[in-house]
């Protein structure tokens, strides 16, 4: 070999000087990989929350107050309509009350709660979830309670017509 065919293969090998032509590509792969991620990142957000608002109806004060409202529509319903008197009037509101109360509490401490980010971001009120999960659970119990109570009586009542019906059945 000759000096000039060494002198053409050092020329030909890149420097540092400049940018590096190769570079380019990763810099665009590398933005992609960041959006990927970050659109993953969301998506499994989005499916953990649809996941927990499943599993779990009561996350967040305004679930917690519809829960309660409707609680207090079905027995003030039942009330009205004559299904349940007596002591057993006595019995469930004396457990409404107490379920309303432990609601209060709940309340008043995301009020005393700084706000979160899972608050802030998912609305889920992650410092209160335990509580809010149990609470939930007596709602639905006594709610499933007070609907028995009814279909009880709609059945008796509906028997006592049919009763009726055979009778008249009977005498003609």
């Amino acid at each position: 070999m000759n000096a000039s065919s060494t002198d053409l293969k050092a020329s030909t090998v890149p420097t540092n000087r400049g940018l590096d032509p190769t570079a380019i590509p990763h810099a665009a792969d590398d933005d992609q990989t960041v959006v990927i991620v970050v659109a993953v990142f969301f998506v499994l957000v989005l499916a953990l929350h649809r996941y927990l608002r499943r599993l779990y109806p009561c996350l967040t004060i305004a679930d917690l107050n519809g829960a309660e409202t409707l609680l207090d529509d079905t027995f003030v319903d039942a009330i009205q309509h004559g299904y349940l008197r007596g002591y057993e009037q006595d019995v469930i509101n004396r457990v409404r009350l107490s379920i309303k109360n432990k609601a209060s509490e709940i309340r008043s401490r995301r009020l005393q709660s700084p706000a979160s980010v899972w608050r802030k971001c998912l609305n889920i009120e992650v410092e209160l979830f335990a509580d809010m999960v149990l609470w939930y659970g007596e709602v639905e119990e006594l709610q499933r309670e007070i609907l028995t109570i009814v279909e009880l009586e709609k059945r008796y009542q509906y028997n006592v017509e049919l009763g009726r019906y055979a009778m008249l059945a009977t005498t003609v």
